[in-house]
């Protein structure tokens, strides 16, 4: 597993390292929607800063964002945070947010966790 999931009081945070999949992408979005926490969380940070190889396709950040969008029917209060230092990785965030446009979330990109935290406050 490429990532490790940790629940915070208003959200979740969620390290990936290594070569990340699109499918891990989206298991780690189902652990989350799966667990009992979700419906009060207003953040979703994805820190990637330790990955490596990113394999994921286009189709996979559709698929994100179209799972996101109903997962806004059951919590429409979160923002989605990305930290990465990949240029790969803001162009993913990009195509995301562009995915969840007529969605309740929000989402952003950033280089830093500080800038994430931040925005999210």
């Amino acid at each position: 597993m490429a990532y490790r999931i940790k629940w915070e009081e208003r959200g979740v945070y969620c390290k990936f390292s290594g070569t990340v999949s699109g499918g891990e992408l989206i298991q780690c979005n189902n652990d989350i929607y799966g667990d009992e926490r979700f419906d009060n969380i207003k953040y979703q940070i994805f820190d990637m800063l330790d990955v490596t190889e990113l394999t994921i396709e286009t189709i996979d950040v559709r698929k994100a964002a179209a799972c996101d969008c109903a997962a806004a029917i059951t919590n429409p209060n979160v923002k989605c945070a990305l930290v990465a230092l990949d240029k790969n990785a803001h162009s993913f965030s990009e195509l995301y947010q562009s995915g969840i446009s007529k969605s309740p979330w929000e989402g952003r990109s950033f280089r830093t966790i500080k800038e994430a935290r931040s925005w999210l406050s």
